[in-house]
């Protein structure tokens, strides 16, 4: 057990390192504590916002006197088919790097391709937190209610992409997912995660990645509505788009968008009216083509060069 977490403990300070040169210095501080006592805190980007404290001290220290592992690799391994092996959104799943019994094992916890219909919602913010989800096909939006009680969409989650990460500091999930077409999702539930991940350190590496990617994601964004047009801000989006559905093996210059025109204008922090003037000029401007919600990209450099304000 020592052993395990030696190398969860050099994982962390591996990880520590890069992170700082990765977000460009976004995150103030990592502080990893001895070897019987893990804290992971990041804190405040430059834009001044404290993205998460996460605490893991009692999780490691539960999970470390948790069930063996080999309980979890021997319970009816012949009779469950190990789908995680043969799943197409493996290099962005949580078990990226997993092999063999670790793989299967993993395999054995997941709950998987779990139906959402357009509408349902996932989650709700202040339902008690147990599971982190994978999206496996299909998209979610995540949202938060202000204090006026109206929608402020955060951030849109598509194939491969893990979601409710942000409730594993405490114990409700702080925001909601609603599906916005026919998705399935692969439930891991977090504690039985942790159980695996102090056997097996590579599992902490891979939540601290997806972690580091939303902390990313999210400065961005902020970055985004501060300082760009409009304009840039939608070519900003179609960009990032184009780039997600291209890492997951899919056409970059083709994808459906299945979130309205109204939370897209929601997310940008713009008028629907405004979203909609705006989809309109880029059509004129040969740039993108829209067809329902499919839409295709006639001219890649063109709007990233839009995105980037390097047009201006």
């Amino acid at each position: 057990m020592r052993d395990n977490l030696d190398k969860v403990i050099r994982i962390f300070r591996n990880t520590a390192t890069h992170l700082d040169e990765y977000l460009n210095n976004s995150v103030r501080d990592l502080i990893i504590s001895n070897k019987n006592q893990c804290k992971v805190i990041t804190i405040a980007s430059k834009s001044g916002i404290l993205f998460k404290i996460f605490e893991l001290e009692r999780m490691i220290m539960q999970a470390a006197t948790a069930i063996p592992l080999q309980q979890i690799y021997s319970a009816s391994k012949n009779k469950i088919q190990n789908i995680c092996s043969d799943c197409n959104r493996a290099q962005k799943c949580l078990a990226y790097e997993l092999e063999g019994g670790e793989l299967d094992a993993f395999n054995q916890i997941v709950t998987h391709s779990k139906k959402l219909n357009r509408g349902d919602y996932l989650y709700q913010a202040g339902d008690e937190f147990s599971s982190i989800f994978v999206i496996r096909s299909g998209s979610i939006k995540t949202f938060i209610d202000d204090e006026d009680g109206r929608e402020q969409i955060l951030g849109f989650s598509i194939q491969g992409d893990i979601a409710a990460l942000d409730g594993a500091t405490m114990n409700e999930y702080p925001t909601t997912a609603q599906a916005l077409e026919t998705t399935y999702v692969c439930e891991i539930p977090f504690a039985r995660y942790l159980e695996l991940a102090v056997k097996e350190p590579t599992l902490y590496k891979q939540l601290l990645i997806q972690m580091s990617n939303q902390i990313r994601n999210e400065e961005e964004h902020t970055l985004l509505i501060g300082t760009k047009s409009a304009e840039q801000r939608l070519a900003s989006l179609l960009i990032s788009f184009s780039k997600r559905y291209a890492e997951r093996g899919f056409s970059k210059n083709e994808f459906n968008l299945h979130m309205s025109r109204r939370d897209i204008g929601n997310y940008l922090s713009a008028a629907m009216e405004t979203v909609n003037r705006l989809f309109s000029r880029l059509q004129a401007s040969e740039l993108i083509e829209i067809h329902g919600k499919l839409v295709k990209i006639r001219d890649y450099d063109g709007l990233h060069r839009l995105a980037t304000g390097s047009d201006l």
